[in-house]
């Protein structure tokens, strides 16, 4: 049994020593590589202007009704803002979908919360269940309200009655680069 013991102790003593050597081989090939170097941001490629793209693009086009000649088509969106016109539907899309789906769960519960959520720009406007609780019966606004709602909740495709609920939708149809809204798609 001591022979046996004497085996065992040796093993382990090597293999802590083989252990600590691949260590420290390691630690001089990661400690000598070269590592890979950051590319500089490109000059040729400008930042994004999304604030820009709502100012002149979303509010100007809704409440004047003129459109800008930088938001005429999705070309002069992209040179002008750097803004993939739909991309930010999408994304926009993905924040109702998201907001929808927070007021079904009961994260949401009351309007306070619902403008705090808005406010934090954690959430965004989405057709909701409109107070009906003394109405005897629904009208067909609110019965189309409620459709938009569940229909984000469960499907969350883009239809006609959620591009209205939808600022940059609006205004991407009024242009008419949204279509089957607007005045036909670019």
């Amino acid at each position: 049994m001591d022979k046996k013991q004497g085996i065992n102790k040796r093993l382990y003593i090597f293999s802590g020593i083989g252990f600590l050597v691949l260590v420290a081989a390691l630690f001089v090939v990661f400690s000598t590589s070269s590592s890979v170097p950051v590319p500089a941001p490109d000059p040729a490629v400008p930042e994004q202007d999304i604030a820009g793209f709502y100012r002149d693009c979303v509010e100007t086009v809704l409440k004047t009704e003129t459109v800008p000649e930088s938001c005429a088509t999705v070309t002069a969106i992209k040179a002008a803002y750097s803004v993939e016109m739909r991309h930010e539907l999408e994304r926009q899309q993905g924040k109702m979908i998201m907001t929808a789906r927070r007021i079904a769960r009961g994260d949401i519960l009351d309007k306070k919360a619902y403008k705090a959520c808005l406010k934090s720009g954690e959430c965004v406007k989405v057709p909701l269940f409109p107070d009906t609780e003394n109405a005897e019966e629904p009208s067909p606004e609110e019965i189309k309200q409620r459709q938009s709602f569940w229909h984000l909740v469960n499907d969350g495709a883009m239809t006609p009655a959620l591009c209205l609920h939808m600022d940059v939708c609006r205004a991407m149809a009024k242009i008419g680069l949204v279509g089957g809204l607007g005045n036909g798609s670019e």
